[in-house]
């Protein structure tokens, strides 16, 4: 598993980053065209040559020094048929770009090397046992697949105040998503609002139902839905 800094996990999350392999036609004499999508299976047993990266919190991105290795690579060009234009591309890609002359050497602009790469056939194994034990291997490989897509982690704090002014408090001051609930003796006058997303006429309506309603909670409850991106460390690299 990569633990990158956050300058490269935002590299490898941004829509600048493109995953999607070469378009290729192996001959240019043909009746039909397939085009084969979410080949997960196939991508997951068999890699390219290059192998899996594994980025590490000391990799960064560095001037092209001449050499394609195992990584990605900022390129720009205006190709938009096999490639997406300027962005960032893997090892593979880069390589079949320069040996079909959509792209020249002098195109590479940045790099992203990998500290340590797996062997391209590291997960092999793991799809031939995936396929030996379930009924249907190719849902869960994908299933598989998509849980590794995850690119943000939600963190949910939940806490009960009395003071009213701890809670104002919160609720000026917390930038993230905070959801604040009163908690009465009558059970039957529990209230519920999410205050950051309301319309200005929701808002006035409950504005004016606290207005009208002289009872006063005897508690509130606080929940707080902070979104982290999924990097594995804390070291700052700039």
């Amino acid at each position: 598993m990569s633990k990158c800094s956050p300058q490269v996990y935002d590299i490898l999350t941004s829509k600048a980053s493109m995953n999607s392999p070469l378009i290729e036609f192996y001959t240019d004499k043909a009746d039909i065209a397939f085009d084969v999508n979410k080949q997960y299976t196939n991508i997951l047993a068999n890699c390219d040559k290059y192998g899996w990266a594994i980025y590490k919190p000391t990799d960064e991105v560095e001037q092209y020094d001449g050499k394609i290795d195992t990584g990605r690579y900022y390129v720009e060009t205006t190709e938009n048929f096999a490639l997406e234009g300027n962005g960032w591309y893997c090892d593979y890609v880069v390589e079949k770009s320069l040996k079909y002359k959509l792209i020249t050497e002098e195109d590479f602009k940045l790099q992203v090397k990998a500290s340590k790469d797996l062997k391209p056939n590291q997960f092999n194994k793991f799809v031939l046992d995936v396929y030996d034990k379930f009924e249907r291997p190719n849902q869960a490989i994908n299933g598989f697949i998509g849980l590794l897509g995850k690119s943000k982690t939600t963190n949910h704090q939940y806490y009960f105040e009395s003071d009213y002014n701890v809670v104002a408090n919160e609720l000026i001051h917390n930038e993230d998503d905070i959801h604040i609930r009163g908690i009465y003796k009558d059970n039957d006058n529990t209230t519920s609002a999410n205050l950051l997303n309301l319309h200005d006429e929701d808002l006035q309506n409950l504005i004016q139902e606290a207005q009208n309603n002289t009872q006063e909670p005897i508690m509130y409850q606080l929940s707080i839905n902070k979104e982290m991106p999924m990097w594995e460390t804390h070291y700052q690299y700039t």
